[in-house]
């Protein structure tokens, strides 16, 4: 219930009182080992850091929530993430890194529509009007996670 409301409060542009709410979530959902869930309260969190303009507190949190969501082989939660981070890149000009992010995530079979709606929207933003690369030149999500887990991931960041 607390992450649902976060979502309220962030939609309102509440994103400390979204923060708050999505603390508590992450903690309800560590205490009874629920950890897809915890990798998406990780994303949530990240999104608020991310609109707060705190794009270090963002990126570690986006890199929690890939590393739990990897560890977990959940798919829509390594897509949460990964749009995390696209946004932040966005979010720092990060042009080329950004694209190659979107560009998975509209590319993978499993990502939602409201997940690839946001691929778009990220990838408006960046003048990127096309991302449609013949599917078999699509990296496998699994192998682009574990790149950016072992050559980008910030050394401070760690899941308990």
């Amino acid at each position: 219930a607390s992450r649902n409301l976060g979502d309220i409060a962030y939609r309102r542009g509440e994103y400390a009182e979204a923060e708050r709410l999505y603390q508590a979530s992450l903690a309800l959902y560590r205490e009874i080992g629920a950890r897809m869930e915890a990798s998406q309260s990780l994303s949530r969190l990240g999104e608020a850091a991310l609109a707060r303009q705190e794009d270090d507190a963002a990126e570690f949190l986006f890199f929690d929530a890939l590393r739990l969501a990897r560890g977990v082989r959940s798919t829509p939660a390594m897509i949460a993430a990964l749009l995390g981070l696209a946004a932040l890149a966005v979010q720092q000009r990060a042009h080329a890194r950004a694209a190659a992010l979107l560009h998975a995530v509209q590319m993978h079979r499993d990502a939602s529509q409201e997940q690839r709606g946001r691929a778009a929207q990220l990838a408006a933003l960046l003048a990127v009007a096309d991302l449609s690369v013949p599917a078999d030149h699509v990296e496998p999500l699994e192998h682009l996670v574990d790149d950016l887990l072992i050559n980008h991931a910030p050394l401070s960041s760690a899941v308990a």
